[in-house]
């Protein structure tokens, strides 16, 4: 769904806004994230021929950029043992592991965080405003990658303003944010501060009041940088007073973390077993092919939540520049292809996706990947 945004920001027109939430509000407003994590991605899909294997690899290489990225800020700030520990926790931590095999914009959050606290510790260091300046563009971006980044700029803006004691630094950390996430800045101005208004009451509807949601890991996923240190300087002290003991941690820390379930390097990650990303691209292509006897198509899979199936309309979008009818769309399509598993009852499905184009008929058109198929739904009122 991402790739899709970023996709139509060249495709179609570009736009200030990301993608939706899943959640509205009661009013029915939708919130977006911001844009900025999306145009990141347009330069990937140039780079890379909208292949999702190597944008997501893209992602892994990002993780440990910030493992990279976290000793040398914790060289600066503490010494070069505490640096390096806490880069080891940080780069087998499962979770980050986990993290960094699919495409997700928290996963920019742990380098926005580490870059923001060493930019707090500059402007307190050297008293310079410049400091000020980057952490509120770095706390901005934060906002528009996750709106519950909040938290950590109102630390921050409440920090800079009892440190510093500069109404000039206050002034510039507000401007930074407001550059740091400057798509949704002049969206809110051109259009009433909507996203503003239907913030303040997501934020009052789904976490004060828990309606249609809560809260998980995920959402502090920034806090994983200071665990790290943290982890680090534990890990530093045992050293201090006992090498074996300190040798030790560090190998029991490593055997739970490689034998952790977060850990799974030869399968897919969130995909159906032995179904992979070269097996989408394999029934994308194959629908490319055999829609053209279609006068109009659309696709669905019934293997996850996806039923609109915005993994096969990617690449027919992107790759084979074909555009099947629209998500709400299924009722004028003359042929539904379906990714599915080779044992799927298509007559016995009951969702508002396939009940759009009942009566229909079922032509198998290819196996894919590890028992699964390719279906046509031809619609029985054609």
């Amino acid at each position: 769904m991402s790739l899709i945004v970023s996709g139509n920001y060249v495709r179609e027109k570009p736009s200030l806004l990301g993608q939706k939430y899943f959640r509205e509000t009661t009013d029915a407003h939708t919130l977006f994230s911001g844009a900025v994590f999306n145009y990141t991605l347009v330069p990937l899909q140039f780079l890379f021929d909208h292949e999702i294997a190597p944008i997501t690899a893209y992602f892994t290489f990002l993780n440990i950029f910030t493992g990279l990225t976290i000793y040398l800020i914790g060289k600066r700030i503490f010494n070069k043992s505490i640096a390096l520990l806490s880069a080891f926790i940080f780069l087998f931590d499962p979770v980050m592991i986990y993290h960094s095999l699919f495409l997700w914009n928290y996963n920019y959050l742990p380098l926005v965080f580490l870059l923001s606290i060493y930019a707090f510790y500059l402007s307190v260091k050297n008293k310079e405003l410049k400091y000020d300046l980057i952490l509120g563009i770095l706390s901005g971006i934060g906002i528009s990658l996750q709106l519950l980044y909040i938290i950590p700029f109102l630390v921050f803006l409440g920090s800079t303003l009892i440190k510093r004691k500069k109404l000039s630094a206050l002034i510039l950390f507000i401007l930074g944010s407001m550059f740091g996430n400057l798509p949704m800045v002049l969206f809110d101005l051109r259009h009433n501060f909507y996203h503003l208004k239907t913030s303040v009451m997501y934020f009052s509807e789904v976490i004060l009041k828990g309606a249609g949601g809560g809260l998980s890991y995920y959402h502090f996923l920034y806090l994983w940088v200071i665990l790290a240190f943290i982890g680090g300087y534990i890990l530093y002290k045992l050293y201090k007073r006992n090498l074996y003991l300190g040798l030790l941690i560090n190998l029991v820390y490593l055997i739970l973390s490689l034998s952790s379930p977060l850990f799974k390097l030869q399968d897919s990650n969130g995909m159906p077993p032995g179904l992979t990303a070269g097996d989408i691209y394999k029934a994308a292509e194959i629908i490319a092919v055999d829609s053209r006897k279609c006068a109009s198509f659309n696709v669905l899979e019934v293997l996850d939540f996806d039923t609109r199936a915005h993994v096969l309309r990617y690449p027919l979008i992107f790759k084979y520049r074909l555009k099947p009818l629209d998500f709400i769309d299924y009722k004028n399509a003359q042929c539904v292809y379906s990714l599915s598993g080779d044992t799927y009852n298509y007559t016995q499905a009951d969702f508002w996706e396939i009940n759009e184009i009942k009566p229909f008929r079922i032509e198998k058109i290819a196996e894919v990947g590890n028992r699964y198929i390719v279906v046509k739904l031809i619609n029985g009122r054609d």
